[in-house]
Protein backbone atom coordinates (compact mmCIF):
# COMPACT_ATOMS: atom_id res chain seq x y z
CA UNK A 1 0.00 0.00 0.00
CA UNK A 2 1.08 3.55 -0.54
CA UNK A 3 -0.64 6.26 0.11
CA UNK A 4 1.05 10.27 -0.10
CA UNK A 5 4.37 8.79 -1.67
CA UNK A 6 4.67 6.75 1.70
CA UNK A 7 4.75 2.83 1.62
CA UNK A 8 3.20 0.66 4.30
CA UNK A 9 4.15 -2.64 4.88
CA UNK A 10 1.97 -5.68 5.37
CA UNK A 11 2.89 -7.31 8.90
CA UNK A 12 0.45 -10.07 8.43
CA UNK A 13 -2.84 -8.73 9.56
CA UNK A 14 -2.46 -4.60 8.53
CA UNK A 15 -0.77 -2.44 6.92
CA UNK A 16 1.80 -0.24 8.87
CA UNK A 17 3.82 2.50 7.92
CA UNK A 18 7.79 0.90 6.07
CA UNK A 19 9.74 4.34 7.58
CA UNK A 20 10.47 4.56 3.38
CA UNK A 21 9.33 6.53 0.26
CA UNK A 22 9.01 6.61 -3.38
CA UNK A 23 8.93 9.22 -5.64
CA UNK A 24 6.53 8.64 -8.76
CA UNK A 25 6.52 9.53 -12.41
CA UNK A 26 3.34 11.96 -13.75
CA UNK A 27 2.33 11.32 -17.18
CA UNK A 28 6.04 9.45 -18.59
CA UNK A 29 7.35 6.31 -17.65
CA UNK A 30 10.89 5.14 -16.97
CA UNK A 31 10.15 2.49 -18.88
CA UNK A 32 10.55 3.65 -22.24
CA UNK A 33 10.28 6.56 -23.80
CA UNK A 34 5.99 7.31 -24.14
CA UNK A 35 4.42 9.31 -22.41
CA UNK A 36 0.69 9.42 -21.33
CA UNK A 37 -0.81 11.95 -19.32
CA UNK A 38 -3.58 9.33 -18.26
CA UNK A 39 -1.21 7.78 -15.02
CA UNK A 40 2.18 7.87 -13.12
CA UNK A 41 4.75 4.99 -12.30
CA UNK A 42 6.88 4.59 -9.45
CA UNK A 43 9.05 2.02 -8.19
CA UNK A 44 9.04 0.17 -5.05
CA UNK A 45 11.28 -2.16 -3.47
CA UNK A 46 9.88 -5.83 -2.71
CA UNK A 47 12.22 -5.68 0.55
CA UNK A 48 10.06 -2.44 1.54
CA UNK A 49 7.15 -4.07 1.74
CA UNK A 50 8.04 -7.97 1.91
CA UNK A 51 10.17 -9.82 4.26
CA UNK A 52 12.30 -11.35 1.88
CA UNK A 53 13.39 -14.09 4.48
CA UNK A 54 9.63 -14.81 5.00
CA UNK A 55 9.80 -18.44 4.32
CA UNK A 56 6.91 -18.13 1.78
CA UNK A 57 7.00 -21.06 -0.96
CA UNK A 58 9.24 -20.99 -3.48
CA UNK A 59 7.93 -19.28 -6.23
CA UNK A 60 7.61 -15.72 -5.09
CA UNK A 61 4.97 -12.96 -4.51
CA UNK A 62 2.89 -12.41 -7.70
CA UNK A 63 0.53 -9.43 -7.92
CA UNK A 64 -2.42 -9.78 -9.70
CA UNK A 65 -4.13 -6.99 -9.18
CA UNK A 66 -4.38 -3.64 -7.58
CA UNK A 67 -6.96 -0.46 -6.90
CA UNK A 68 -6.25 3.06 -7.26
CA UNK A 69 -8.39 5.32 -4.82
CA UNK A 70 -9.63 8.77 -5.42
CA UNK A 71 -7.90 11.26 -3.69
CA UNK A 72 -5.46 9.04 -1.71
CA UNK A 73 -7.51 8.41 0.62
CA UNK A 74 -8.12 4.29 1.92
CA UNK A 75 -11.51 5.32 2.80
CA UNK A 76 -12.64 6.70 -0.58
CA UNK A 77 -13.89 5.16 -3.46
CA UNK A 78 -12.01 3.30 -5.96
CA UNK A 79 -11.42 5.32 -8.62
CA UNK A 80 -9.47 2.66 -10.87
CA UNK A 81 -8.15 -0.24 -11.14
CA UNK A 82 -4.59 -1.52 -12.37
CA UNK A 83 -4.09 -4.78 -13.71
CA UNK A 84 -0.47 -6.12 -12.66
CA UNK A 85 1.04 -9.15 -13.22
CA UNK A 86 4.43 -9.42 -12.54
CA UNK A 87 6.49 -12.43 -10.72
CA UNK A 88 8.35 -11.42 -7.87
CA UNK A 89 11.20 -13.53 -6.14
CA UNK A 90 10.53 -13.77 -2.44
CA UNK A 91 13.50 -15.60 -0.91
CA UNK A 92 13.65 -18.85 0.87
CA UNK A 93 16.08 -19.31 4.22
CA UNK A 94 18.69 -21.84 3.19
CA UNK A 95 18.13 -25.65 4.52
CA UNK A 96 20.98 -26.57 6.74
CA UNK A 97 21.92 -30.55 7.16
CA UNK A 98 24.40 -31.64 9.77
CA UNK A 99 25.79 -34.96 9.90
CA UNK A 100 26.67 -37.04 12.16
CA UNK A 101 23.29 -37.62 14.24
CA UNK A 102 24.80 -39.46 17.41
CA UNK A 103 23.06 -40.20 20.96
CA UNK A 104 26.08 -41.53 23.09
CA UNK A 105 29.73 -40.63 23.06
CA UNK A 106 32.24 -41.72 25.21
CA UNK A 107 34.85 -38.57 26.89
CA UNK A 108 37.93 -37.73 24.77
CA UNK A 109 36.13 -38.87 21.86
CA UNK A 110 36.84 -36.31 18.28
CA UNK A 111 33.33 -36.04 16.48
CA UNK A 112 33.51 -34.63 12.83
CA UNK A 113 30.18 -32.80 11.80
CA UNK A 114 29.67 -32.31 8.13
CA UNK A 115 27.29 -29.37 6.94
CA UNK A 116 27.95 -29.43 3.24
CA UNK A 117 24.47 -31.29 2.32
CA UNK A 118 23.16 -28.02 3.46
CA UNK A 119 20.74 -26.03 0.85
CA UNK A 120 20.44 -22.72 -0.27
CA UNK A 121 16.75 -23.90 -1.65
CA UNK A 122 16.79 -21.34 -4.26
CA UNK A 123 13.89 -21.61 -7.39
CA UNK A 124 14.61 -21.17 -10.79
CA UNK A 125 13.81 -17.36 -10.57
CA UNK A 126 17.32 -17.00 -8.44
CA UNK A 127 20.10 -19.26 -9.63
CA UNK A 128 22.07 -16.95 -8.12
CA UNK A 129 21.33 -17.55 -4.36
CA UNK A 130 24.07 -19.09 -2.44
CA UNK A 131 25.06 -20.18 1.49
CA UNK A 132 28.46 -17.78 1.96
CA UNK A 133 28.83 -18.93 5.03
CA UNK A 134 28.75 -21.35 8.28
CA UNK A 135 29.08 -20.69 11.95
CA UNK A 136 29.16 -23.39 14.84
CA UNK A 137 28.30 -23.42 18.34
CA UNK A 138 29.85 -26.01 19.27
CA UNK A 139 28.84 -25.84 23.27
CA UNK A 140 25.05 -24.26 22.08
CA UNK A 141 22.67 -23.00 24.90
CA UNK A 142 19.11 -22.32 24.18
CA UNK A 143 19.01 -20.28 26.94
CA UNK A 144 21.83 -17.55 25.70
CA UNK A 145 20.82 -18.07 22.32
CA UNK A 146 23.52 -18.66 20.03
CA UNK A 147 27.13 -17.63 20.10
CA UNK A 148 29.26 -18.66 17.68
CA UNK A 149 32.86 -20.50 18.57
CA UNK A 150 35.69 -18.86 17.56
CA UNK A 151 37.86 -20.71 14.68
CA UNK A 152 34.63 -22.94 13.27
CA UNK A 153 33.41 -21.36 9.84
CA UNK A 154 33.72 -23.96 7.91
CA UNK A 155 30.96 -26.50 6.69
CA UNK A 156 32.93 -29.39 7.75
CA UNK A 157 34.36 -29.12 11.28
CA UNK A 158 36.02 -31.63 14.03
CA UNK A 159 36.05 -31.14 18.27
CA UNK A 160 36.46 -33.20 20.79
CA UNK A 161 34.52 -33.59 24.02
CA UNK A 162 35.09 -34.90 27.81
CA UNK A 163 33.33 -35.76 30.65
CA UNK A 164 30.00 -36.86 31.41
CA UNK A 165 27.45 -34.22 30.48
CA UNK A 166 24.70 -33.65 27.37
CA UNK A 167 26.14 -31.46 24.46
CA UNK A 168 24.28 -29.55 21.96
CA UNK A 169 26.00 -28.51 18.55
CA UNK A 170 24.78 -25.70 16.68
CA UNK A 171 25.43 -24.69 12.85
CA UNK A 172 24.32 -21.60 11.38
CA UNK A 173 24.11 -21.14 7.30
CA UNK A 174 23.64 -17.72 5.68
CA UNK A 175 23.04 -16.94 2.66
CA UNK A 176 23.80 -13.86 -0.07
CA UNK A 177 20.33 -12.50 1.18
CA UNK A 178 21.33 -12.53 4.48
CA UNK A 179 18.95 -15.27 5.36
CA UNK A 180 19.73 -18.11 7.96
CA UNK A 181 18.87 -21.20 8.54
CA UNK A 182 20.24 -23.02 11.99
CA UNK A 183 20.70 -27.21 12.72
CA UNK A 184 21.43 -28.97 15.70
CA UNK A 185 22.80 -32.14 16.81
CA UNK A 186 22.19 -33.04 20.73
CA UNK A 187 24.12 -36.17 22.52
CA UNK A 188 25.22 -37.36 25.47
CA UNK A 189 28.92 -37.25 26.45
CA UNK A 190 29.91 -40.16 29.03
CA UNK A 191 33.66 -40.27 31.56
CA UNK A 192 35.60 -43.14 30.23
CA UNK A 193 35.69 -46.28 33.15
CA UNK A 194 38.49 -46.54 35.61
CA UNK A 195 40.36 -49.61 35.08
CA UNK A 196 42.50 -51.03 38.38
CA UNK A 197 43.99 -54.07 39.32
CA UNK A 198 44.55 -55.36 42.55
CA UNK A 199 47.33 -57.92 43.24
CA UNK A 200 48.93 -60.69 45.67
CA UNK A 201 51.00 -63.04 45.57
CA UNK A 202 50.47 -67.04 46.74
CA UNK A 203 53.33 -69.50 46.71
CA UNK A 204 52.53 -73.30 46.07
CA UNK A 205 55.03 -76.04 45.48
CA UNK A 206 56.85 -75.77 42.20
CA UNK A 207 55.74 -72.61 40.63
CA UNK A 208 54.13 -69.61 42.08
CA UNK A 209 50.15 -68.05 41.70
CA UNK A 210 49.41 -64.36 41.59
CA UNK A 211 45.85 -63.21 42.60
CA UNK A 212 44.39 -60.73 39.71
CA UNK A 213 41.32 -58.65 40.37
CA UNK A 214 40.27 -55.93 38.54
CA UNK A 215 36.71 -55.39 40.83
CA UNK A 216 37.73 -51.93 41.98
CA UNK A 217 37.32 -50.80 38.56
CA UNK A 218 34.73 -47.99 38.07
CA UNK A 219 32.27 -47.11 35.21
CA UNK A 220 30.03 -43.54 34.51
CA UNK A 221 28.30 -44.65 37.72
CA UNK A 222 27.71 -46.93 39.94
CA UNK A 223 25.13 -48.65 38.16
CA UNK A 224 27.15 -49.12 34.40
CA UNK A 225 28.00 -52.83 33.61
CA UNK A 226 31.49 -53.26 32.97
CA UNK A 227 33.05 -56.22 31.10
CA UNK A 228 36.76 -57.07 31.57
CA UNK A 229 39.35 -57.99 29.46
CA UNK A 230 43.24 -59.47 30.84
CA UNK A 231 46.16 -60.03 28.83
CA UNK A 232 48.95 -61.87 29.77
CA UNK A 233 52.38 -61.31 28.01
CA UNK A 234 52.04 -65.63 27.25
CA UNK A 235 49.42 -64.45 24.68
CA UNK A 236 46.39 -65.87 27.20
CA UNK A 237 43.32 -64.33 27.73
CA UNK A 238 40.55 -64.15 30.61
CA UNK A 239 37.07 -62.22 30.37
CA UNK A 240 36.90 -62.05 34.28
CA UNK A 241 36.30 -59.57 36.57
CA UNK A 242 39.14 -61.61 39.05
CA UNK A 243 41.76 -64.37 38.41
CA UNK A 244 44.63 -66.58 39.38
CA UNK A 245 47.06 -66.80 36.94
CA UNK A 246 49.60 -69.34 37.77
CA UNK A 247 53.62 -68.94 36.27
CA UNK A 248 56.08 -71.36 36.53
CA UNK A 249 59.51 -70.71 38.82
CA UNK A 250 61.40 -70.54 35.98
CA UNK A 251 59.02 -68.44 33.62
CA UNK A 252 60.57 -64.92 34.25
CA UNK A 253 61.39 -64.43 30.54
CA UNK A 254 58.30 -61.83 30.18
CA UNK A 255 58.86 -58.35 29.78
CA UNK A 256 55.43 -57.07 28.41
CA UNK A 257 53.26 -56.01 31.54
CA UNK A 258 49.85 -57.73 32.36
CA UNK A 259 47.15 -55.68 30.84
CA UNK A 260 43.36 -55.17 31.81
CA UNK A 261 40.72 -53.47 29.82
CA UNK A 262 37.58 -52.37 31.52
CA UNK A 263 34.44 -51.55 28.86
CA UNK A 264 30.85 -50.14 30.17
CA UNK A 265 27.57 -50.26 28.50
CA UNK A 266 27.86 -47.37 26.45
CA UNK A 267 31.10 -48.60 24.42
CA UNK A 268 33.89 -46.75 26.78
CA UNK A 269 36.80 -48.10 27.70
CA UNK A 270 40.38 -48.05 29.10
CA UNK A 271 43.20 -49.61 30.46
CA UNK A 272 46.06 -50.03 33.19
CA UNK A 273 48.97 -52.56 33.20
CA UNK A 274 51.48 -53.68 36.19
CA UNK A 275 54.93 -55.46 35.81
CA UNK A 276 54.67 -59.14 34.97
CA UNK A 277 55.73 -60.85 38.11
CA UNK A 278 59.66 -60.89 38.30
CA UNK A 279 62.15 -62.95 41.03
CA UNK A 280 63.13 -59.36 42.21
CA UNK A 281 62.67 -55.58 41.03
CA UNK A 282 65.60 -53.79 42.07
CA UNK A 283 65.50 -49.70 42.49
CA UNK A 284 69.36 -49.12 43.02
CA UNK A 285 72.59 -51.02 43.71
CA UNK A 286 75.03 -48.26 44.89
CA UNK A 287 78.76 -48.78 46.63
CA UNK A 288 80.76 -45.62 48.04
CA UNK A 289 83.98 -46.17 50.27
CA UNK A 290 83.14 -44.72 53.88
CA UNK A 291 86.62 -44.91 56.29
CA UNK A 292 88.90 -47.12 53.91
CA UNK A 293 86.16 -49.91 53.56
CA UNK A 294 83.38 -50.76 50.49
CA UNK A 295 79.75 -49.61 51.73
CA UNK A 296 77.29 -51.36 49.73
CA UNK A 297 73.38 -50.70 49.40
CA UNK A 298 70.46 -51.39 47.20
CA UNK A 299 66.40 -51.36 46.87
CA UNK A 300 64.29 -53.86 45.94
CA UNK A 301 60.38 -52.67 44.99
CA UNK A 302 58.76 -56.49 45.07
CA UNK A 303 59.88 -59.53 45.79
CA UNK A 304 58.90 -62.76 44.33
CA UNK A 305 60.58 -66.26 45.36
CA UNK A 306 63.49 -64.28 46.29
CA UNK A 307 65.50 -66.56 48.95
CA UNK A 308 68.71 -64.39 49.01
CA UNK A 309 71.72 -62.13 47.87
CA UNK A 310 75.11 -62.97 47.59
CA UNK A 311 77.65 -59.98 47.76
CA UNK A 312 80.50 -60.80 44.95
CA UNK A 313 84.19 -59.15 45.17
CA UNK A 314 87.01 -58.98 42.29
CA UNK A 315 89.96 -56.86 41.78
CA UNK A 316 90.38 -57.42 38.26
CA UNK A 317 86.58 -57.55 37.45
CA UNK A 318 86.93 -60.91 36.16
CA UNK A 319 87.70 -63.48 38.76
CA UNK A 320 84.94 -63.02 41.38
CA UNK A 321 84.25 -64.52 44.86
CA UNK A 322 82.01 -64.75 47.34
CA UNK A 323 82.40 -62.58 50.48
CA UNK A 324 78.84 -62.53 51.91
CA UNK A 325 75.31 -63.84 51.55
CA UNK A 326 71.99 -61.67 52.96
CA UNK A 327 68.58 -63.29 53.25
CA UNK A 328 66.08 -61.98 51.15
CA UNK A 329 61.94 -61.35 51.75
CA UNK A 330 61.05 -64.41 50.11
CA UNK A 331 57.49 -62.43 49.15
CA UNK A 332 57.03 -58.57 48.94
CA UNK A 333 54.71 -55.99 47.53
CA UNK A 334 57.17 -53.11 49.37
CA UNK A 335 60.32 -51.12 48.95
CA UNK A 336 63.10 -53.14 51.31
CA UNK A 337 66.44 -51.74 51.65
CA UNK A 338 69.46 -53.70 51.99
CA UNK A 339 73.05 -52.88 52.84
CA UNK A 340 76.57 -54.75 53.49
CA UNK A 341 79.53 -53.29 54.29
CA UNK A 342 83.01 -55.27 53.76
CA UNK A 343 85.39 -54.87 56.43
CA UNK A 344 88.21 -55.99 54.11
CA UNK A 345 90.33 -52.40 53.15
CA UNK A 346 90.30 -51.32 49.62
CA UNK A 347 93.64 -49.87 48.90
CA UNK A 348 93.67 -49.72 45.08
CA UNK A 349 90.27 -50.73 43.56
CA UNK A 350 87.75 -53.76 44.20
CA UNK A 351 84.67 -54.84 41.64
CA UNK A 352 80.97 -56.10 43.49
CA UNK A 353 79.00 -57.94 42.12
CA UNK A 354 75.46 -58.33 43.75
CA UNK A 355 74.30 -62.57 42.68
CA UNK A 356 70.41 -62.78 43.47
CA UNK A 357 69.21 -66.53 44.06
CA UNK A 358 65.70 -67.44 43.97
CA UNK A 359 64.05 -70.72 46.21
CA UNK A 360 64.64 -72.98 43.01
CA UNK A 361 68.66 -71.69 42.25
CA UNK A 362 67.58 -69.36 39.72
CA UNK A 363 70.22 -66.53 39.62
CA UNK A 364 70.27 -63.13 38.51
CA UNK A 365 73.73 -60.41 38.55
CA UNK A 366 73.98 -56.95 39.16
CA UNK A 367 76.64 -55.04 38.62
CA UNK A 368 79.53 -54.56 38.63
CA UNK A 369 80.04 -51.23 40.20
CA UNK A 370 83.45 -50.05 40.99
CA UNK A 371 84.74 -48.34 44.63
CA UNK A 372 88.63 -47.01 44.45
CA UNK A 373 91.06 -46.94 47.00
CA UNK A 374 92.79 -43.92 47.73
CA UNK A 375 95.79 -45.38 46.66
CA UNK A 376 93.42 -46.11 42.57
CA UNK A 377 95.41 -44.95 39.70
CA UNK A 378 93.64 -46.00 36.66
CA UNK A 379 95.22 -46.87 33.39
CA UNK A 380 91.96 -45.57 31.08
CA UNK A 381 92.21 -42.22 29.75
CA UNK A 382 88.74 -40.40 29.71
CA UNK A 383 88.79 -36.42 28.05
CA UNK A 384 87.24 -34.41 29.40
CA UNK A 385 86.40 -35.04 32.48
CA UNK A 386 83.93 -33.63 33.91
CA UNK A 387 82.03 -33.94 30.77
CA UNK A 388 79.42 -32.14 29.38
CA UNK A 389 78.64 -35.20 26.68
CA UNK A 390 81.15 -35.85 24.44
CA UNK A 391 84.00 -38.11 25.26
CA UNK A 392 87.48 -39.45 24.21
CA UNK A 393 88.57 -42.80 25.61
CA UNK A 394 92.00 -44.18 24.82
CA UNK A 395 92.26 -47.86 25.68
CA UNK A 396 95.97 -48.95 24.25
CA UNK A 397 94.87 -52.77 24.48
CA UNK A 398 97.91 -53.42 21.71
CA UNK A 399 95.99 -55.01 18.96
CA UNK A 400 93.68 -56.92 21.31
CA UNK A 401 89.81 -56.43 20.67
CA UNK A 402 88.08 -55.22 23.86
CA UNK A 403 84.63 -53.87 25.32
CA UNK A 404 83.85 -50.64 26.64
CA UNK A 405 80.99 -50.61 29.37
CA UNK A 406 79.24 -47.36 30.46
CA UNK A 407 77.85 -47.65 33.73
CA UNK A 408 75.80 -45.56 36.06
CA UNK A 409 76.27 -44.94 39.76
CA UNK A 410 73.73 -48.08 40.12
CA UNK A 411 76.06 -50.53 38.54
CA UNK A 412 73.59 -50.64 35.43
CA UNK A 413 74.74 -51.20 32.13
CA UNK A 414 74.42 -48.57 29.88
CA UNK A 415 76.69 -49.18 27.04
CA UNK A 416 78.39 -52.30 25.95
CA UNK A 417 79.95 -52.43 22.96
CA UNK A 418 82.95 -54.59 20.98
CA UNK A 419 85.45 -52.47 19.15
CA UNK A 420 88.48 -54.06 16.82
CA UNK A 421 91.62 -52.90 17.81
CA UNK A 422 92.98 -52.42 14.47
CA UNK A 423 90.41 -49.87 13.91
CA UNK A 424 89.62 -48.00 17.15
CA UNK A 425 92.66 -48.81 19.08
CA UNK A 426 93.67 -45.33 19.59
CA UNK A 427 91.16 -43.04 20.25
CA UNK A 428 86.95 -43.81 20.55
CA UNK A 429 84.56 -41.08 20.82
CA UNK A 430 81.96 -41.70 22.73
CA UNK A 431 78.32 -39.64 23.09
CA UNK A 432 76.87 -39.55 26.19
CA UNK A 433 74.45 -36.82 26.09
CA UNK A 434 71.56 -38.99 26.60
CA UNK A 435 72.74 -39.74 30.09
CA UNK A 436 71.90 -37.11 32.42
CA UNK A 437 73.98 -35.29 34.54
CA UNK A 438 76.04 -37.58 37.66
CA UNK A 439 78.91 -40.66 38.19
CA UNK A 440 79.38 -42.90 35.62
CA UNK A 441 82.08 -46.14 35.45
CA UNK A 442 83.82 -46.13 32.13
CA UNK A 443 85.78 -49.69 31.73
CA UNK A 444 86.99 -50.67 28.97
CA UNK A 445 88.49 -54.45 28.27
CA UNK A 446 87.39 -57.94 28.49
CA UNK A 447 87.79 -61.23 29.90
CA UNK A 448 90.60 -62.32 28.62
CA UNK A 449 92.98 -59.32 28.60
CA UNK A 450 91.95 -57.48 31.64
CA UNK A 451 90.00 -54.20 32.65
CA UNK A 452 90.71 -50.51 32.22
CA UNK A 453 88.29 -48.31 34.48
CA UNK A 454 87.99 -44.87 35.05
CA UNK A 455 85.09 -42.51 36.54
CA UNK A 456 83.90 -39.97 34.64
CA UNK A 457 81.73 -36.87 36.09
CA UNK A 458 79.06 -35.73 33.62
CA UNK A 459 77.73 -32.27 34.30
CA UNK A 460 75.19 -29.73 32.30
Amino acid sequence: VVQDSAIYKWNGSSFSTSGDYFTPIIGGTSCNDSTDDRFFEFKVHVADIYDVCSGHPCGGLTLTAATVHAGGNFNSVIKDTLLIDVDVFINDPPVVVVDPVVSEICSGDSLTFDASASTENYTINTPYDSIISFEWDMDYNATLGFNPTAGYTSDIVEKAFYGTNTYTVAVRATDIFNCMDTGFVTFNSYANPTAFILQDYANLDSCYEVIYDGRLSSGYSPTATLNYLWEFPDSTTSTADSLYKVYGMCAYGYTDPVRLTVTDDKGCSSSTTVPTPVPIELLCYKGKLIDGKAVLTWQTASELNNDYFEIERSNNAIDFKSIARIPGKLNSMEIAEYSYTDEEEIKFSAYYRLKQVDVDGTTTFFGPILIQGPKAKSDLIVNPNPSTGIISVSPHFDMQDFNILVLDECGTILLNKEYNAMEYNQIIELDLNDYGKGLYYIIAGNEAIGFKNQTLILVD
